[in-house]
């Protein structure tokens, strides 16, 4: 089930099992969400890719509108330029998964040509810059929501430089479904935080 972000294999299946999300079509409709996965990564970029993507992002399963998301990101500026007014709507999506890969592609994409005229190119980055900053500390999100926000910060590089700084005072520690996870937010604050020229001074929860 490689094509659903991780902490989905928890919240669509609370108290089964993975084997068993895998055979509800309604919880997991495997066919669609495979589909916008494969087209998202897809390297073929023919006429029909970007207007189906475009679709994808009104998808009902937010696993397909959180792939066509990635999709318009791997595409660069010129794909994402196409679909900002889909992205900027996404901000707001009942997905955190999909909150975050829309922020990420409307961050990365640079000077973005916004469809909605109220709301300048300068401005629907720093909104997006703030959907990133709002999942990224763990224990106000769970550690997948959290890993997900500070992987595209992270990667975003100097476009996401207002939140370096920031970065350096998240928690570190946080609840967690399995020990394996705790070391992922960690490194992800240290290398964002390194960004901005610093070490960060990792906070840790006191002990009650």
């Amino acid at each position: 089930m490689r094509h659903l972000p991780e902490g989905e294999l928890h919240s669509r299946a609370p108290g089964t099992s993975p084997y068993d999300l895998a055979r509800d079509d309604r919880r997991y409709p495997f066919a669609r969400i495979f589909a916008a996965a494969e087209l998202a990564s897809s390297p073929e970029t023919g006429p029909d890719t970007l207007p189906q993507l475009q679709r994808a992002l009104r998808d009902p399963d937010s696993a397909a509108r959180y792939w066509a998301a990635l999709g318009f990101l791997m595409r660069g500026p010129a794909a994402i330029k196409a679909a900002t007014a889909d992205l900027q709507t996404l901000l707001g999506d009942a997905s955190s998964y999909v909150r975050i890969a829309a922020a990420w592609a409307l961050v990365d994409s640079g000077d973005v040509a916004v469809a909605a005229p109220a709301l300048a190119a300068p401005a629907l980055a720093v909104l997006a810059l703030a959907v990133l900053g709002e999942h990224a500390p763990w224990g106000k999100n769970d550690v997948f929501v959290s890993m997900a926000a500070l992987t595209a910060i992270d990667r975003l590089g100097a476009k996401a430089a207002a939140l370096h700084a920031p970065a350096q005072h998240w928690p570190a520690t946080g609840p967690l479904p399995d020990a394996r996870y705790a070391p992922y937010v960690p490194q992800l604050i240290k290398s964002t935080a390194a960004q901005a020229g610093t070490a960060p001074p990792v906070r840790k929860k006191k002990k009650v």
